[in-house]
């Protein structure tokens, strides 16, 4: 979605993708847990992690969107820059 050539989208990916593998855990265990009958302090810790673990990604995105941003602008590559395409 950002674009900026191969070199800018591996680079935001990479940010985007740190931790993933524990987030998609933590998330689909919290899911699994919230269907088995468990007592409701136990229910609450386990919506608590998975609420953190879906807010875990507010940051990296912010990471990501900067580090695009940054790279942009250093190679030259501002957004702001095209032209619009004329019409036929």
């Amino acid at each position: 979605v950002l674009g900026g050539g191969p070199n800018i989208v591996r680079g935001t990916q990479a940010r985007m993708d740190s931790g993933k593998a524990f987030r998609l855990m933590v998330i689909n265990a919290g899911l699994l847990m919230s269907v088995l009958p468990l007592p409701g302090q136990v229910r609450l810790l386990v919506s608590v992690l998975v609420l953190g673990a879906f807010t875990a990604f507010l940051p990296l995105l912010f990471w990501a969107v900067l580090y695009a941003v940054r790279t942009k602008r250093v190679s030259g590559k501002s957004p702001l820059d095209r032209t619009p395409k004329q019409p036929l």
